[in-house]
């Protein structure tokens, strides 16, 4: 027990110092609506909107920026922000709800309901039997905001407009998120939505509402999502399992931040639908964070088969999911087929020594691949180095193979040289065959040199071009040009012909 308390700990302490690059909510290129401050609530932003004179001053907007915001969490209206997301909906492409209490239950449609019966209210939520709703001739009133909790007050005092018809019944329980799903779902140009800690699970009977209603309105939206933020929801396997049969509804999306989703560890079956569905449901999908998941050697295999199928994955971050040396070896084995993958984060997976070879055979055989933490696991420092130099020698290949004729090679370490020097035997022949022409590996013998050209021999124009012979005879050529061109600069000048311009 105590050992998986100091392997959890590690792993929480090596998630909170991971970077967050989803989105640049501060980008200069955005018109961002952000004028309220943390823990607003929706009357607040109801205020702040009746200060407004000029209705273009709230239109236009690319970004709404509501995070740490208070709103859900009381029992008030979400229509000024319905309303606010509806006039935006023809520019709207990025929203952020993070840190917000969506999922929570609140009273009736989020329209506080109350039922009124002589001149005292009851909230609508009370525990009163079914027999004395019958019994009491009363009415349901729906408020929205300041200016309609008013009304109710003077209809309270006997001013106003008259009761509505008896017994009316308002509508069911819902959630902020519930509300709020309509207008996401109309948005046709939202490409980019955070909803991570937002308790998107409700209460018993009425659980997954709120993930459920969030799912049909990126179906509806999905076509323009190109990122989507759901982490640190604490969501059950059932959760999981809804929110994986949804992902093939998202055909564009490309970021995917799935990071600590789940409070519990994941069964086989469940662990390998949310992985292999991530990959396989979304054809373009570039990055997919699922740090903090617990989908075990299960998951770990789902996901490096779908890896072996030509994914676009460029980076895949599972650190803190339990993969151990099973999984890590199904993901050794595969990511020199992965040719767009340029990071894989494995910290915090309790990967064991007896996992080296594979990941440094992996580290080789790949060349794409430049960064693969491994912090936070059971691996020597001796084998964790020799995997971050292979990873560093593929960054330099790719500066190599983007300008051969001017890279200088001899500026790397010796233990950066001798991990180019390793990769040679897995580089294509038609990426060697232009670093041939680089000075600085061709011009001075050595380990590279000779593996240059074991790796691409050269051709027969090649071993003419390099031959003593050939070298004279360009050189000739070089002096008989130099002369010709000089004689027939004179006798142009001496004719008179420049004359004339």
């Amino acid at each position: 027990m105590a050992a998986e308390e100091q392997e959890a700990c590690s792993c929480s302490q090596y998630l909170e110092a991971s970077e967050d690059s989803f989105f640049d909510w501060s980008s200069t290129g955005l018109k961002s609506f952000c004028a309220l401050s943390l823990g607003a609530t929706a009357d607040d932003l109801n205020m702040h909107l009746e200060t407004i004179d000029d209705a273009s001053a709230i239109t236009g907007y690319t970004a709404m920026n509501f995070q740490g915001c208070n709103m859900g969490k009381s029992n008030e209206s979400m229509e000024p922000l319905q309303q606010l997301l509806e006039v935006n909906c023809g520019t709207l492409t990025a929203l952020n709800f993070s840190r917000q209490a969506l999922g929570i239950i609140v009273h009736a449609s989020l329209l506080t309901c109350h039922c009124i019966v002589s001149k005292d209210i009851t909230p609508f939520g009370a525990k009163l039997p079914k027999e004395r709703f019958k019994q009491l001739h009363c009415r349901f009133d729906i408020m929205f905001g300041p200016a309609q909790r008013a009304v109710q007050q003077s209809r309270l005092q006997g001013v106003g407009p008259g009761p509505t018809r008896p017994n009316q019944m308002c509508a069911k329980q819902q959630t902020p998120l519930i509300a709020l799903s309509r207008s996401i779902g109309a948005l046709p140009h939202l490409a980019v939505l955070d909803v991570s800690a937002c308790q998107l699970l409700g209460p018993k009977g009425m659980r997954y509402q709120s993930l459920i209603c969030l799912c049909e309105a990126l179906a509806a939206a999905g076509g323009a999502l190109t990122r989507f933020r759901a982490c640190s929801n604490g969501l059950h396997a059932e959760g999981l399992m809804i929110l994986a049969s949804w992902m093939h509804q998202l055909p564009n999306l490309q970021v995917l931040d799935l990071s600590r989703l789940a409070d519990t560890s994941l069964q086989d079956d469940e662990a390998h639908s949310l992985a292999a569905s991530a990959l396989n449901s979304c054809p373009h999908l570039v990055e997919l964070d699922l740090r903090g998941n617990r989908i075990g050697p299960v998951g770990a295999a789902a996901l490096a088969s779908a890896l072996r199928g030509g994914s676009t994955l460029e980076v895949l971050k599972l650190s803190g999911n339990c993969v151990g040396s099973e999984g890590a070896q199904a993901l050794a084995d595969v990511m020199w087929q992965a040719e767009c993958l340029a990071e894989l984060d494995l910290g915090a997976n309790n990967i064991g020594a007896d996992a080296k070879d594979s990941l440094i055979e992996g580290a080789l055989r790949t060349l794409s691949l430049m960064r693969m933490p491994l912090q936070a696991n059971a691996l020597s420092e001796a084998d964790e180095q020799l995997i971050q130099e292979y990873m560093q020698a593929n960054a330099e290949l790719a500066k190599l193979i983007a300008d051969p004729e001017h890279y200088d090679m001899l500026s790397q370490s010796d233990a950066v040289y001798e991990s180019v020097v390793c990769k040679f035997n897995f580089i294509p022949v038609a990426a060697l065959t232009p670093m041939k022409r680089n000075p600085s590996i061709m011009g001075t013998p050595g380990a590279l040199r000779e593996a240059l050209l074991q790796a691409a021999p050269p051709s027969k124009r090649e071993l003419l071009l390099a031959s003593e012979g050939a070298k004279r005879k360009a050189a000739m050529v070089k002096r008989t040009s130099s002369r010709w061109a000089k004689n027939a600069l004179r006798s142009v000048g001496s004719s008179g012909f420049l004359g004339k311009f």
